[in-house]
């Protein structure tokens, strides 16, 4: 039906003693009309239609966009949190954290300094890598976040950091050894270590991908350390583990002992318990995890 045919069908009512009612009177039963003649029309049914389909995508949006400035802020306190803690100096690594239900990725630019950055500063990319909001160029490591996020849907969030001690095992192609129980927990096995190769590539990517495989912790030869996990705390606390234990094993050595790897069955255990039940929980939490 054309709007001109729609509005033909609302027609002013005579009423009988129209000219006797009040003015008021009048235009309320003019109103009832109107209304009634909309709601048994089908362009009003297909206007109320439209304007539900409308008014869902336009909350979808808003919720969209309230769930990437969280993430966003959520990237920039990790971001400063591994310059705080030493993992990293200066723009050194990245960040990256996907919001599942829009597929949206919010990840630190490139040669961006920490202590300057702010919220306006993350940038937001979909899966393929590709800018959909903010104003710099993404880190150049965008493939291998975008990569890992796309093919581990167990995972929510990467971190790339240059933790110093995890950078001397880098620097000699070593595997790190779970000699911790932190560590344990956090990561489950032994971090092993790719061989070197050029990164901000697909291939790279795909490189750290294999190395990785079902793990949260690879160290990227002579460059540093990629972890994961299902949110940015988790991501950021493997991240945390590997470089004590780091740490542990190269005060170890420099003391004359030989530092022992945790048993594979007892870092898988631990790692378990950390991924099921470590969570804050109140005093009046029965579990006692």
């Amino acid at each position: 039906m054309s709007r001109q045919k729609f509005w033909r069908q609302i027609r002013l009512p005579r009423f009988a003693g129209e000219a006797n009612l009040p003015d008021k009177t009048y235009g309320q039963e003019l109103s009832c009309h109107i209304v009634l003649t909309l709601a048994h029309s089908p362009v009003f049914s297909v206007c109320l239609r439209e304007l539900r389909v409308w008014a869902k995508a336009l909350a979808a949006r808003i919720i969209c966009r309230m769930a990437m400035r969280e993430l966003k802020q959520e990237v920039l306190r990790y971001a400063r949190q591994m310059m705080f803690d030493g993992l990293a100096r200066g723009s050194q690594g990245n960040v990256s954290a996907i919001d599942r239900a829009s597929g949206l990725i919010a990840i630190t630019p490139s040669a961006a300094d920490y202590s300057s950055m702010t919220e306006d500063d993350i940038v937001v990319v979909n899966a393929a890598g590709d800018v959909v909001e903010g104003r710099w160029k993404p880190t150049i490591e965008t493939p291998l976040h975008t990569l890992v996020l796309r093919r581990r849907p167990d995972v929510g969030a990467v971190v790339h950091c240059h933790a110093p001690h995890v950078s001397g095992f880098a620097a000699a192609l070593q595997p790190i050894p779970l000699v911790l129980a932190e560590a344990a927990a956090c990561v489950g096995h032994e971090v092993p270590c790719a061989p070197f190769m050029p990164s901000g590539t697909a291939e790279f990517a795909a490189l750290m991908l294999d190395v990785l495989g079902r793990g949260n912790a690879a160290v990227m030869g002579q460059h540093g350390l990629l972890t994961c996990g299902a949110d940015l705390r988790r991501a950021y606390a493997a991240a945390v583990a590997v470089e004590d234990s780091a740490r542990a094993c190269i005060h170890a050595r420099s003391l004359g002992f030989t530092p022992q790897p945790l048993p594979p069955q007892v870092c898988a255990e631990l790692h378990q318990w950390w991924r099921v039940a470590y969570r804050r929980k109140g005093i009046a939490s029965s579990d006692s995890a």
